[in-house]
């Protein structure tokens, strides 16, 4: 009996042995790798719990709400007469000065002025020759037609603005005149070309530089003076303006 006791005995002590050295071993193997992964650099991440997540809510996948829908038309670009369409709506940005008169020799050798307009709205442009945006500003005015059928044209080339006040002689004068004669052709204008040869009608409008335009009512008076370039988009604004006189 004393015999299988102590038998027993061994048998446990070997077991437990081999327990214990199991653990350690792994206890020992775990610390080498890690170890070995400090070494490395390699990065564990943190276990996330069951519960945490980084997927975005729903209501905050979208950072910009979406528009309701709408049956309104949408517009590029508005266009001026959308604006300006009753008297009221443009007369506090006009003036009420009255248009002083003149007739001028046109390059066909007749005479044109105000007094031939009576009754139309008129567009009365300063040009020279020497500008850029002179000659652009009177291209430009092929257009009127388009927007305000109803509107005179008349461009004034105050000669002593080309050449200061020095004296033309008769040929240059006239090849001058044949010059602007040719551009109006080629430029499909087809409104009257005053030349103002001594300045006079430039200096009574008072001008100061070219090009300016000045719209005049129906009733002569002058509503707006635009001092620069006359672009396309800057004439349908003002003919919008000018046409909602009319109203």
């Amino acid at each position: 009996m004393n015999k299988e006791v102590r038998n027993g005995a061994r048998l446990f002590g070997v077991i437990v042995a081999i327990i214990l050295f199991a653990t350690f071993a792994g206890v020992a193997a775990a610390e080498s790798e890690s170890d070995i992964a400090d070494e490395e650099g390699v990065i564990l991440e943190p276990v996330l719990d069951v519960g945490e997540s980084e997927e975005p809510a729903p209501d905050e996948e979208l950072t910009t709400p979406v528009p309701e829908p709408t049956d309104e038309p949408v517009y590029e670009t508005a266009s001026p007469y959308d604006f300006y369409q009753r008297r009221e709506d443009v007369l506090p940005y006009m003036s009420s000065v009255p248009a002083p008169d003149f007739s001028l020799q046109t390059t066909g050798g007749y005479y044109y002025g105000l007094p031939d307009t009576v009754g139309k709205p008129v567009i009365v442009l300063f040009w020279t020759t020497l500008s850029k945006e002179s000659l652009d500003s009177l291209a430009y005015l092929r257009y009127v037609d388009d927007y305000y059928p109803d509107m005179k044209v008349i461009a004034i080339n105050p000669l002593p603005q080309e050449n200061g006040y020095a004296q033309w002689t008769e040929e240059a004068f006239l090849a001058h005149q044949e010059w602007i004669r040719a551009y109006f052709n080629e430029a499909h204008l087809y409104s009257p070309a005053l030349i103002d040869v001594s300045g006079d009608v430039y200096d009574m409008y008072g001008c100061g530089s070219t090009p300016t335009a000045f719209f005049i009512d129906r009733d002569n008076i002058i509503r707006i003076k635009l001092t620069g370039l006359l672009t396309r988009d800057t004439l349908s604004t003002l003919l919008a303006m000018m046409r909602a006189l009319d109203y």
